[in-house]
């Protein structure tokens, strides 16, 4: 059985965290997906993003998929890897990825 680490921090812990966390979400998601049988393969373009150089290596794949299935969508032109999320957004892409799994 695989589960997802369950991170307890405080709101300041959780703001300056939370990006790194949905990071590995989406990333550990993605390859549980896969792991699973899902079709993972979907490949959204982000070299309209101006700060696509930014995003980690590792986390490249995982972010295009997400992007394709419209788990996240970014500004008009930014991704912001390194920014901070609210509660409200990784709430919004946590459940999208649970409707995707159905």
């Amino acid at each position: 059985t695989y589960r997802f680490p369950v991170v307890l921090c405080s709101r300041i812990s959780f703001r300056l965290s939370v990006r790194q966390v949905v990071s590995s979400a989406i990333v550990e998601g993605s390859t549980l997906l896969q792991y699973k049988g899902y079709d993972v393969t979907a490949s959204a373009d982000l070299s309209g993003y101006s700060d696509i150089a930014q995003v980690s290596s590792y986390a490249l794949a995982a972010l295009q998929w997400a992007k394709a299935e419209g788990l996240v969508n970014g500004t008009d032109t930014t991704l912001t890897p390194d920014g901070s999320a609210t509660r409200a957004q990784v709430a919004v892409i946590l459940m999208r990825f649970c409707e995707t799994i159905k």
